[in-house]
């Protein structure tokens, strides 16, 4: 039986042991910025203060390209990370504490992708999720 391709629109090579892991690129596909939007124009305050959140630690992380860009973040304990993908890249929550807003992150190929926006009830099911989308093909 023949696995089921499944793509996201990131559609990059998955690292291996010797790419860098210096970002060099922060990519937010329009899917998920039209999320972001949405969820602030029809949130509730909470939900907009923690938009708000998410696209000021966006820029943050923006300013920080190169290496060591999760330092700062995660010692101030806004990104953490629970998951891998197959390959062992980290999945990245941003704003972990969040209960409407928290960005799914990883890096490939030196960039910084933004994967998803999902609730604190959806993300370890987004982040199993992620895990099989870039699961290597086993043909």
């Amino acid at each position: 039986m023949r696995r089921q391709e499944r793509t996201h629109p990131c559609k990059v090579q998955l690292p291996t042991s010797h790419m860098s892991l210096r970002m060099t690129t922060l990519l937010i596909p329009d899917d998920v910025a039209d999320k972001l939007v949405t969820l602030a124009d029809t949130g509730d305050f909470q939900t907009r203060l923690e938009v708000a959140a998410v696209f000021a630690e966006l820029k943050l992380l923006r300013e920080k390209l190169g290496d060591f860009w999760n330092i700062g973040a995660s010692a101030r304990g806004t990104l953490s990370s629970h998951a891998t993908l197959e390959s062992g890249t980290s999945i990245w929550r941003l704003c972990p504490t969040h209960t409407y807003c928290i960005a799914l992150l990883t890096l490939l190929n030196g960039d910084l992708h933004v994967l998803d926006i999902c609730s604190e009830a959806e993300v370890h099911a987004k982040e199993l999720e992620y895990r099989r989308i870039f699961a290597p093909n086993m043909d």
